[in-house]
C-alpha cells in the first residue's frame, strides 16, 4: 500500500543541525542571528511568525478598545510598531532588510505627533504593513530553500534518485528508488504535501517514518494535518495524475507533472497567508502599492 499526507514545516531547534539549520532560514532571508537568541525558540516557521505579529495587534487593540473609542491613525500606527516589538524575530527581520521603509515610518510617526494631519498616521502604519508584508515574503522564500534543501539531502542519503521543478509557488521533489517513489511538495506558505507509490503492504509509513526522522536531524519538522492510507501501489491521486501526464506530453518531466498538478489543488489558505492578504487589501486601502 501507498499513502499520501499533507502538513506544515517548521524549523526546529535541538540538536546542532537543527539550530543550523534555523539559522540558515534567516541567513537565507538576507538577516543573519546570533543563535544564541534562538535559545528559546523550540520551532518556528515563517506563518508562525506572522501569525504571532497579528496576534500582538489584536491583543493591542482590544487594550486600547477596552480605555477609548476607535483609534486614530497615529495610535493605529503605535500600535503595528508596539506589536512588531513584540515579536523579536520578526522585527530583527525587518528592520535588517526593510531598514528604508521603517525609517520612512518613524519619520512620518515623529511628523504625525507634531500636527493634526491624519496622513502621517496613515503613511506611518503603510510602511510598516509594507516592511513585514516584504519581510514575510524573503522568510517564506528561504524557509522554502532550507525545507527543499533538506528533504532532498535526507531522499538522497536514503538511497533515492531526485529530481526537482521549481515554479512560481511550489517547489516538486520526485524521488525514485527501483520502483518506489515519493513525491514531495512544498508551498512558499510552509505546506507539505508527500504521496508514495510503488510500496508493500505497510511499508510506505516505515519509509515515510525514516524519512521525517531524517528531515527532524536536519531541523525540519513536519506536523502532519492529515493522512490517507490509499492502498494503491501505483500513487494516490497527485502521483497517478502526474505520472499520466509525464507519460503523455513529450518533454514534461515527472516532478513538473507533480508541481502543475499540486499548484492547481492547492486547497484554501492557511492562517498566516490570509493575514497576508488581508494586510495588503489594507495597505491598497490607504493608498499604498
Amino acid at each position: 500500500m501507498s499513502e499520501m499526507i499533507t502538513g506544515t514545516s517548521l524549523l526546529t531547534l535541538g540538536v546542532e543541525v537543527a539550530g543550523a539549520a534555523l539559522s540558515r532560514l534567516f541567513e537565507e532571508a538576507g538577516a543573519p542571528i546570533d543563535t544564541r537568541l534562538l535559545h528559546k525558540t523550540g520551532a518556528l516557521s515563517a506563518c508562525s511568525l506572522l501569525s504571532d505579529w497579528h496576534r500582538a495587534i489584536k491583543q493591542m487593540k482590544h487594550s486600547s478598545s477596552l480605555r477609548s473609542g476607535t483609534p486614530s491613525a497615529l495610535a493605529e500606527a503605535k500600535g503595528l510598531l508596539q506589536a512588531l516589538n513584540k515579536t523579536p524575530l520578526l522585527s530583527h527581520v525587518v528592520e535588517r532588510t526593510q531598514s528604508d521603509l521603517m525609517e520612512q515610518a518613524r519619520q512620518a510617526l515623529r511628523l504625525a505627533a507634531t500636527t493634526s494631519a491624519s496622513h502621517h498616521g496613515i503613511n506611518a502604519a503603510q510602511s510598516i504593513e509594507k516592511a513585514v508584508d516584504n519581510a514575510y515574503q524573503l522568510l517564506s522564500d528561504a524557509q522554502q530553500k532550507v525545507v527543499n534543501q533538506a528533504v532532498a539531502e535526507s531522499l538522497e542519503e536514503m538511497g533515492y534518485q531526485v529530481e526537482r521543478h521549481q515554479s512560481r509557488q511550489v517547489t516538486a521533489l520526485w524521488a525514485t528508488k527501483g520502483a518506489q517513489g515519493i513525491a514531495v511538495v512544498t508551498d512558499r506558505d510552509g505546506s507539505v504535501q508527500m504521496d508514495m507509490c510503488g510500496f508493500e503492504g505497510q511499508k510506505c509509513r516505515l519509509e515515510r517514518n525514516f524519512l521525517l526522522q531524517k528531515l527532524q536531524e536536519r531541523g525540519v519538522q513536519i506536523k502532519i494535518n492529515g493522512s490517507t492510507l490509499h492502498g494503491r501501489k501505483e500513487g494516490g491521486k497527485l502521483l497517478t495524475d502526474a505520472l499520466h501526464i509525464a507519460k503523455n506530453n513529450n518533454g514534461v518531466t515527472v516532478a513538473q507533472a507533480i508541481a502543475q498538478i499540486a499548484q492547481g489543488n492547492g486547497k484554501g489558505q492557511n492562517l498566516a497567508l490570509k493575514q497576508r492578504l488581508n494586510m495588503q487589501a489594507s495597505i491598497q486601502q490607504r493608498g499604498g502599492y
